[in-house]
C-alpha cells in the first residue's frame, strides 16, 4: 500500500485480504466531518468486511451490528499509524462531487 494510493472497490478487498485485516474500526472522532462541540461519539468495531459491486458498498459486520458505506466511488490510503491501516472511503453521487462524503476506516 502506498500513501494516497486510490483503490477501487474490488483492489481495497484485495488489499483487506493481502493484509489479513482482523478488525475494521469506524471511530466518529476519526471522521473529516466531525466537530469540537459534536454531540455524540462512537466507536464500533467490526470483524468482517464484505463488498458488493453493483453497487459499489463496503459493509462491515459482526455479530450484532453493521455499517455499510454505499455508493462508494474510491478508497484512498491515508497511511500506516500506530491504530493501524488508515483508509478513507469516498462516497457519493458517480456522476459528479458535489455531495461526497468521506468516512475513515481503520484496519488492523
Amino acid at each position: 500500500m502506498k500513501l494516497n494510493e486510490t483503490l477501487s472497490v474490488r483492489e481495497f478487498r484485495d488489499v483487506c485480504d493481502e493484509n489479513d485485516f482482523r478488525e475494521y474500526i469506524f471511530l466518529s472522532e476519526n471522521q473529516t466531518w466531525d466537530k469540537v462541540g459534536s454531540t455524540i461519539k462512537t466507536k464500533l468495531v467490526f470483524k468482517i468486511m464484505l463488498i458488493a459491486m453493483n453497487p459499489n458498498a463496503i459493509c462491515f459486520r459482526n455479530e450484532e451490528s453493521y455499517l455499510c458505506l454505499e455508493r462508494v466511488k474510491r478508497v484512498v490510503v491515508n497511511g500506516q499509524s500506530a491504530i493501524g491501516a488508515v483508509f478513507a472511503v469516498v462516497c457519493g453521487n458517480l456522476s459528479n462531487s458535489d455531495d461526497d462524503i468521506t468516512y475513515t476506516i481503520v484496519a488492523k
